[in-house]
């Protein structure tokens, strides 16, 4: 039976949010307010495990998540899917299911997850078919009867979500490295493993 500690969960999470950079094991310990040894041990775990790979430059190990095999997709999907949100989100989260069945991925973002009821608008980003965008274009203006802030929608295709990603568009790393993952995980992960 396979499991993560919750450190080993954010260690995953951090990595395969911050694709884009190189990370050090001391870079880990420092953004997730780890030891050094305890970063090393988890690291050096989750590499016998085949999740992480790393590549040498000079003494520096940087890490990454090893997309090449299934554990560490299955792994980074599991962490993308455990979201913490304050209450407005939260609400926000359960109106958004109605979308999931139109877009193949929707992430909630922006003030929302940080200012909750106080955000100034609630901002999600969705990878759609080309086919869906008038039918989720209606669900989004049904949405917007009910809702108590305006609703900002950011919509690619699969296409475009790689070509930004390899392009490394600040925006969509930052949608990326900051927002919550309500379904779709596999969607980001699949964009992220055509850029490595």
């Amino acid at each position: 039976m396979f499991s993560l500690t919750e450190n080993e969960s954010k260690v995953i999470n951090f990595l395969a949010r911050n694709w884009s950079e190189r990370i050090s094991m001391n870079e880990v310990a420092k953004k997730l307010n780890l030891s050094p040894m305890g970063a090393y041990k988890i690291l050096r775990k989750l590499e016998k495990q085949k999740i992480l790979v790393f590549e040498s430059i000079g003494q520096a190990k940087y890490y990454k998540l090893n997309f090449q095999e299934q554990i560490a997709r299955k792994s980074a999907e599991f962490v993308f899917s455990q979201n913490e949100l304050n209450s407005f989100a939260k609400v926000c989260a359960e109106d958004l299911k109605k979308l999931q069945g139109l877009a193949d991925c929707v992430i909630l973002f922006g003030s929302v997850l940080t200012k909750g009821i106080n955000a100034n608008d609630i901002d999600v980003f969705c990878v759609i078919k080309k086919q869906n965008y008038e039918k989720l274009r209606k669900e989004i203006q049904e949405l917007q009867k009910t809702s108590s802030k305006k609703l900002q929608l950011v919509v690619q295709t699969f296409e475009d979500l790689v070509k930004n990603l390899k392009n490394k568009d600040p925006v969509l790393l930052d949608i990326i490295r900051n927002g919550a993952l309500l379904s779709g995980q596999e969607i980001i992960l699949e964009g992220i493993s055509k850029c490595q």
